[in-house]
Formats: C-alpha cells, structure tokens, sequence
C-alpha cells in the first residue's frame, strides 16, 4: 500500500535495460571504427529482426493515481497492461497484508533480539484485550480493502475451490466465488472473536451464517447448478477424487459413489467419533457392498486402494525411487499372501500351538523378504520400519491375519499364538 506497484518497476526496468542495451551496441560500433580494425569476417547466423515492443498506453489519470498508490487504479493499470488476473490478484492482495501485517506487529512490538519471548505462532494471542481488539478490527478492514482493491477479480479460489466452482458453468463461477469469499470473511470474524473458545452463540451465529449463504447460492444458481456445486464442495469429493480417477469414472458414476459414500463420512467425520463405533463400521460395510456392486470387484479393488493411507504410502515411495507403476499393487498384495499362510498355518491340524507359532514367524520372514525383493534392501527395510507394516509384526507375534479378499485391506488380527 506504502509501496509502488514490483510490476511497474519491472516494466520500467525493462524498458531501461533495452535503452542501455542499444547505448552499449552503439559506443562497441564507434569504438571499432574509430580503432581502424576492419570488421570480423566471421560468419555468423542472420536472426530476423525483433518485432518491437509494444506496451499499452495508460491514461495519465492511471498514471496519477498510481504515484497516488490507488490500488483500485493499479488493478485496472495491469489489466491494460495485459496482465493474468492472478498477478494482479497476488500483487494488490501482498501490498495489502504486507502493509497491514506491519501495523498488527507494531500494535505491541516484541524485541527481535530476544528471539526467546516472540511468540512463535500467532503472536496477537499475546496482546491484552484491548490490543486483540485492535489487531481484530485492523484484519477486519484488511479483508475489506482487499474485496474493494480487487472489485470484479475478486479473491483467488485455492486448489479445492477450483474443483467445486468446475462444477458451475464459467459464466457463474466468478460470482461464486467472490460469494464465497465473502462469507469466509464474516466466518473468520466469528472465530476471531471466538479466540479458540467458542460458547453456544458462537454455533448460533454460524448456522445463520450459513443459512444466509444457501439462500444467496441459492438465488444465483439453478436447481440442478446448486445440487452439483454443494456435490463438488463437500468433504466428501476430496475423499473419493483419487479413486474416481483411477477408474476413469463418469459423472454418473462419480455421482453414484458420492450418494453410496455421504452416510460413512457423515459417520466418520463427526467430531468426538471413534472408527470402531459400531454406527461407523455398518456405514463402512454398507457404502463398501453398495460400491463393489456399482463397480464390480476389479474396479472397486482399484478405487478402495486410493482411499487407504497405507496404499498411498508405499505408491508415493515407489514414485520417489521410479518403480514400475505396479510396484504400490505388488506391495499391497503381500497382505493377502500372508493371510492366506495364516488361514493354513491355523488349520493345520498336524501342528502344536508352538509349531503355529514358529511358522506364522517363517511366514512373516517371507514377506519381509518379499517386500525388499519388489522394493530393494534400502527402501524396502524402510517399508517394513514404518506403521504400514504392522500387520507383519503382528503374524510374526502369533497373531492371525484377515482381509477383505477384494481389496486386500486388513480386515482383523486375532492374537491367537502368542
């Protein structure tokens, strides 16, 4: 806000550098004529002439109001200067927070040289009342000078933003999205207030917020708009983007596991929830037949493994060593290798129990060379060190492995010969 547009120096800068360039071109020319030196006869590759450089004209009353530093000017300098909206977005956004982070630090200035006493992590919680106060209503007018620098740009959505407003037709999403932020802005009022202590009006205030913000959605979209929006926003894409992908789903489909998935995240997202309630594991077992049926087995195998964590793990180490692209499946399936082992191990009548407990140790052992063999001795002693592997330690103890025989998830260890 103190500080002229980083952009308008680099136009100028430009412009001067191409000016010292032609001087410097020039004095070399006079200076081997003047030196008498006929001129190098070495050839040389004949480039075509630049096309010149064109910049578009500001007005001189943008020009004023930039020496002014009107930021409402400088948006619409850069627009005519050509710029991505999301320069422009990410240039007046900076020049904003830098400028109001200063007055916020300066509201009570901790000594720099005593980097014991500054408060590493938000360091307005620190402030008196008074103070928090002041650093409230200063961030308050900070989102506010933003909305009104930006005006029609409005503020950038992030990466998940983006997925959702995808789902709107282009048209619409800007509106949406400046909405959008809108609404954030007056949330992250209540929670300032808040200060991590929220009290029942607190919820109160939320649920009117968001009723405020369905009716106004509600007034810009259509029907069936709102329905794929609300779709495209919620937790629950994010959870099931991954497997859609990999299956190559259509919209239909996508659709289809959103509707078979809402009822288990509902379940499992809840605050205070314990994955082992027994509400959480029938939803799991519901939306698990449900999905399996509208998939087939194949498919589903594939879109279960991207919402494992354990399966992510080991996908991402074998991206980092550049393993083939079946590596993660490989790895992944030692699972069901070592349950099969454990059901014949358990079965075998001819064995004692010190007998099963000896050989469910063996069968662990394989695996273990196993996994080294598909990923190495490093990377693969690495594997077997991290929590993804537990379930071989667990046979190694006596226990009995199960698992979903379509996904190869773990289902159950039963802690049978210890």
């Amino acid at each position: 806000m103190n500080k002229p547009s980083s952009r308008l120096f680099c136009l100028l800068s430009l412009a001067a550098n191409i000016g010292l360039a032609g001087c410097l071109i020039f004095l070399l020319a006079n200076r081997e004529s003047a030196s008498g030196q006929p001129p190098s006869t070495t050839q040389r590759q004949t480039l075509p002439p630049s096309a010149p450089l064109a910049w578009p004209e500001l007005s001189a009353g943008s020009l004023a109001a930039l020496r002014a530093h009107d930021l409402a000017a400088l948006r619409e300098a850069l627009t005519l200067a050509g710029f991505p909206a999301q320069v422009i977005r990410r240039q007046i956004t900076r020049q904003i927070r830098d400028d109001y982070n200063a007055r916020i630090a300066a509201i009570a200035p901790f000594d720099p040289e005593a980097w014991w006493q500054y408060p590493p992590w938000q360091p307005e919680r620190y402030l008196s009342g008074a103070q928090r106060e002041q650093a409230r209503r200063l961030r308050k007018e900070m989102r506010e000078q933003i909305a009104r620098a930006l005006g029609p740009l409005g503020e950038e959505p992030n990466l998940f933003q983006k997925s959702a407003l995808a789902a709107l037709p282009a048209e619409k999403r800007q509106a949406v999205a400046n909405l959008e932020a809108d609404y954030r802005d007056m949330l992250r009022e209540i929670e300032d207030n808040m200060n991590d202590f929220p009290l029942p009006d607190d919820a109160e205030q939320r649920a009117t917020l968001q009723a405020e913000r369905q009716r106004e959605l509600a007034a810009l979209l259509s029907l069936e708009e709102l329905r794929d929006y609300e779709q495209a926003s919620t937790s629950i894409a994010m959870f099931i983007h991954a497997g859609a992908a990999r299956i190559g789903a259509t919209r239909e489909e996508f659709n289809r596991i959103h509707e078979l998935s809402r009822l288990y995240y509902e379940e499992a997202l809840t605050p205070g929830r314990n994955m082992g309630d027994p509400g959480i594991e029938k939803a799991h077992k519901q939306m698990r037949d449900g999905l399996r049926e509208l998939l087939g087995d194949e498919r589903y195998r594939l879109f279960a493994r991207e919402q494992n964590y354990d399966y992510q793990a080991v996908s991402k180490l074998s991206a980092r060593l550049q393993l083939p692209s079946d590596t993660a499946d490989r790895v992944y399936d030692l699972r069901g290798r070592l349950a099969d082992s454990c059901a014949q191990i358990d079965q075998n009548a001819a064995l004692n129990r010190e007998q099963k407990g000896a050989a469910l140790a063996r069968a662990a052992d394989e695996i273990r060379s196993h996994a080294k063999t598909i990923l190495g001795d490093e990377a693969g002693q690495a594997w077997l060190n991290s929590d993804g592997s537990w379930w071989i330690g667990a046979v190694a103890k006596g226990g009995i492995l199960t698992c979903d025989p379509v996904t190869g998830d773990v289902d159950d260890v039963k802690h049978k010969y210890r």
